[in-house]
C-alpha cells in the first residue's frame, strides 16, 4: 500500500510538472487531474466504508440492541441532505411590534449584476464524489445478515423521545456558536411557530438580533450571515435578503422592540433579561438600563451574568 501510494505521488508529480510546461489550458488540466484525483480517493474510501459497516454490524450483535435497527439508521442517513418540511416562515408576523411594524421593504429583492447563485464551472459526478457508498446499497449488502434478536429500546423510550425534542433546540444554538448567526436564527425562529411560549426561544431570536448589530458594527457580519442561493430553503432565503438589507440602527431597533414587547411576559427569565438589557445598551436609554440593572441584581445576585451587568 505504501509503495502503491509513494508511486501515485510520483505520477502526479510528473503531471503537474507536465501542466506546467504547458502555454494553454492549464487550468483546465489542473481540475481534469483534481477531478481525477478526487474520484480515485473517493472510491478507495467507499470499500473501506463497506468494511466499517460489517464490523459495525459484529459489535452491534455483541449488544442486547436490535441489529434490524442498523438499516433503518441507514435509511435515515439516506435522507440527512434532504431539506425537512416546515411551513413556511412569515417574518412580517414573527419580526413585527406594534412600536416597531416590520418594514415590507426588508423583502424585496435586489437585482445586481453580481450573483451569489452562480455555479462553479467545474462539474464533479455526485456519485464519484461521495465518500460512503450509497445508502441503499449499503442496506441491501447487510440485510442478508441481519436477525430479528434484541431489543429496540433497553433505556426507557420516554427519555429518548425527549432527547430528540431537546436536540432540536440544540441544533438552533450549535449554529450560534458555530458563528452562522443567520441560521441559527432561522431555526429558532421556526421554534417559535411550535414553541410560541417558550422564553428561551424568544431569548434567543432577540440575542441574534442584537449579535447581529455587533457583527455590522464589527464588520463580520457577511461571516455570519450567508448570501442566499437556490440551494437554501425558501424562507431560508427570504430571511438572508431581509438580514442583508437591513440597516445597523434597523437591526438595533428590531432587536429592542421585538424584547421590550415580551418583557412583561419574560423579563424574570434569566436569559431574557441579559437580552434586553444589552439591546437597552445599544439604545442608549439610560434610565431603562439602570432599572433592569436592578432588577437582575434583585432576581440574579448570583447570575452567571452579574460581572457584566454589574460592571454598566
Amino acid at each position: 500500500l505504501i509503495h502503491t501510494r509513494q508511486g501515485l505521488q510520483g505520477h502526479h508529480k510528473r503531471q503537474l510538472k507536465n501542466i506546467e510546461r504547458s502555454e494553454y489550458n492549464t487550468e483546465e488540466q489542473l481540475m481534469d487531474m483534481y477531478r481525477n484525483v478526487l474520484y480515485d480517493n473517493r472510491r478507495h474510501n467507499r470499500g473501506q466504508e463497506v468494511e466499517a459497516d460489517e464490523l459495525g454490524l459484529t459489535y452491534l450483535k455483541n449488544t442486547k440492541y436490535s441489529i434490524e435497527e442498523a438499516t433503518k439508521c441507514l435509511e435515515k442517513l439516506d435522507g440527512v441532505d434532504d431539506i425537512p418540511e416546515r411551513e413556511a416562515l412569515h417574518l412580517e408576523k414573527l419580526l413585527n411590534t406594534e412600536v416597531y411594524p416590520f418594514k415590507q421593504t426588508w423583502l424585496e429583492e435586489e437585482s445586481t449584476m453580481f450573483n451569489s447563485d452562480i455555479e462553479t464551472a467545474v462539474i464533479f459526478e455526485k456519485d464519484s464524489i461521495k465518500t460512503h457508498p450509497d445508502c441503499k446499497e449499503r442496506i441491501q449488502l447487510l440485510t442478508p445478515k441481519l436477525s430479528a434478536a434484541g431489543e429496540v429500546f433497553l433505556q426507557p423510550e420516554n427519555a429518548f423521545q425527549q432527547l430528540k425534542k431537546q436536540l432540536i433546540f440544540e441544533q438552533a444554538n450549535a449554529q450560534y456558536l458555530l458563528g452562522d448567526v443567520g441560521r441559527g436564527l432561522y431555526y429558532f425562529l421556526h421554534l417559535l411557530d411550535t414553541h410560541p411560549q417558550d422564553v428561551y426561544v424568544h431569548a434567543q431570536v432577540g440575542q441574534g438580533l442584537v449579535d447581529l448589530y455587533y457583527a455590522i458594527k464589527s464588520h463580520d457580519f457577511d461571516e455570519m450571515v450567508k448570501q442566499p442561493n437556490s440551494k437554501q430553503e425558501v424562507d431560508y432565503q427570504q430571511l438572508l435578503r431581509v438580514l442583508h438589507r437591513m440597516r445597523s440602527n434597523e437591526v438595533k431597533q428590531l432587536a429592542y422592540h421585538y424584547l421590550k414587547a415580551r418583557a412583561t411576559d419574560f423579563d424574570t427569565n434569566e436569559s431574557y433579561l441579559l437580552a434586553l438589557f444589552q439591546a437597552t445598551e445599544l439604545m442608549d436609554k439610560e434610565e431603562e438600563i439602570k432599572a433592569l440593572q436592578k432588577k437582575y441584581q434583585q432576581l440574579f445576585p448570583n447570575g452567571k451574568h452579574a460581572d457584566y451587568i454589574n460592571s454598566y
